[in-house]
């Protein structure tokens, strides 16, 4: 059951209700937001704001509350102070976030094919107690062709690699109909031809107005492939441009110790102490 309760938003509608936006609020608005668990602050005071069409990096730590933040975002966990507002309204309310977790959390042994977990996706607009409909099938098709998984529609989720996993993925936020996609650690052990497959379906759906968060470690990667990068860990250390963001007072106020920043002509060069998850450098 994992695989369901991780990447079905929480508090479904029983009749696919789609609570109202206000189109001059911010896609994305975090006031003085806290989570704390018994261990301590997993995110202390955080706030920000996302406009409708950015793809920005969330990037800090592991232990930063990067993931924690994209449970808030979905709705899947209540914050302890504060507040998330997606469009002006509380997270719940809304059926356009599609939230797609670490892959390492999720059961592939779990028996359910692509088709149905891109149909989990529909869940929201038919409601949980409703047949899926015509409409829902073609959506469910038209995302599978999207990101080139028609083929595979029918095989078991365990048998796919971890770029064909993340395509599906991101088949379920298109047949969600999704105008916000939390992407937690997409890119983790994945090769480099799967990375950049799903950063140019990625670049293509930012191109349609779909807006994009997407947490990772590989600073460089979010250098290159974003506009704007949230640095995180557990408070907001910066938020901006690359530039503005991924400098050596910023970078040592995040990683601390875990970093070893060397001056060259060219520039600084950050090294990474600690190995991060999924094997990758910081």
């Amino acid at each position: 059951m994992a695989l369901i309760r991780e990447i079905r938003q929480a508090r479904w509608s029983l009749n696919g209700y789609r609570a109202a936006h206000d189109s001059g609020q911010p896609i994305v608005r975090a006031v003085d937001l806290s989570v704390r668990y018994e261990s301590g602050y997993a995110l202390d005071r955080v706030s920000f704001e996302v406009y409708k069409g950015e793809r920005l990096a969330v990037v800090g730590p592991n232990g930063a509350g990067k993931s924690t933040l994209f449970k808030v975002i979905a709705g899947i966990l209540p914050p302890t102070g504060g507040r998330i507002e997606i469009y002006g309204g509380a997270p719940g309310e809304h059926i356009c976030v599609a939230y797609v977790p670490q892959r390492s959390v999720v059961d592939w042994r779990f028996p359910v094919t692509v088709y149905d977990v891109v149909m989990m996706g529909r869940v929201g607009r038919i409601g949980l107690l409703r047949r899926p409909r015509r409409e829902d099938h073609e959506k469910v098709r038209q995302a599978l062709e999207r990101v080139g998984l028609s083929d595979l529609a029918m095989r078991q989720i365990a048998q796919l690699s971890g770029g064909q996993q993340q395509r599906m993925f991101l088949a379920r936020a298109l047949a969600q109909e999704a105008e916000l996609m939390l992407l937690d650690e997409p890119f983790t052990g994945l090769d480099l031809p799967a990375q950049n497959e799903i950063l140019a379906l990625l670049e293509q759906l930012q191109g349609e107005g779909i807006t994009i968060m997407v947490s990772l470690h590989d600073l460089n990667l979010a250098a290159q492939q974003f506009t704007r990068i949230l640095l995180l860990n557990r408070t907001l250390i910066a938020l901006g441009t690359p530039q503005d963001v991924l400098n050596t007072q910023t970078l040592l106020a995040a990683y601390g110790g875990h970093l070893h920043i060397l001056s060259e002509p060219s520039g600084n060069l950050v090294l990474g102490d600690t190995c991060c998850e999924g094997g990758g450098d910081v």
